[in-house]
């Protein structure tokens, strides 16, 4: 049996970040946070990084999104 390269089977290794550390990245306050998620908010981003459940009261962000997100609003100044 040909050996295999576990890069390609494999997917990615993503960094789930908690919220506190969203907050200190993006130096938005958490209700901010909930604004731009909610669809029905005039601060809604469709660009702005979506949650990761985490648990029942636990939510996080993939940090590579997260990064992202901050290159889209740079390249938007």
């Amino acid at each position: 049996m040909p050996a295999r390269n576990l890069s390609k089977v494999l997917p990615k290794h993503r960094t789930v970040r908690r919220l506190p550390w969203l907050l200190e990245r993006l130096s938005i306050s958490r209700s901010m946070v909930y604004l731009r998620l909610d669809q029905r908010s005039k601060y809604y981003d469709k660009y702005f990084p979506k949650r990761v459940r985490l648990g029942a009261g636990a939510i996080g962000f993939i940090e590579d999104e997260v990064e992202a997100y901050i290159e889209h609003l740079m390249a938007q100044r």
